[in-house]
């Protein structure tokens, strides 16, 4: 999981330091949580593509999903349910194979 707190894509830096550390590490898919983009669909940075949903009024919240390249042909569907759940469904030779991302926050008040 990856946080990525940006106000708009056009002036992060954030967004590519991430993108280096998926190539690095040769990841194909990540799942993103707490996106916060104003931008809302598929943004290519590199060799690339991020899946975001909206996300709360607040700036809060907003899940997604990181694709590289190599892999994007296989992207058959990007949904996001709400701002707490997005799903990403690739195809594969036999079979499709739904990625489901969900973001349920822990630090919250408790009632006394």
């Amino acid at each position: 999981m990856w946080y990525m707190e940006c106000a708009n894509l056009a002036q992060t830096f954030v967004a590519l330091d991430f993108i280096r550390e998926l190539e690095k590490y040769r990841l194909k898919y990540v799942a993103l949580q707490e996106i916060r983009w104003e931008n809302v669909g598929t943004t290519k940075i590199s060799r690339t593509t991020i899946f975001n949903e909206e996300f709360e009024k607040a700036h809060r919240l907003g899940t997604g999903f990181a694709v590289h390249e190599s892999i994007i042909h296989s992207v058959k569907e990007f949904k996001d349910i709400n701002c707490r759940i997005s799903t990403l469904t690739l195809n594969t030779d036999n079979f499709d194979v739904m990625l489901i991302n969900t973001h349920a926050p822990t630090n919250q008040t408790h009632p006394t």
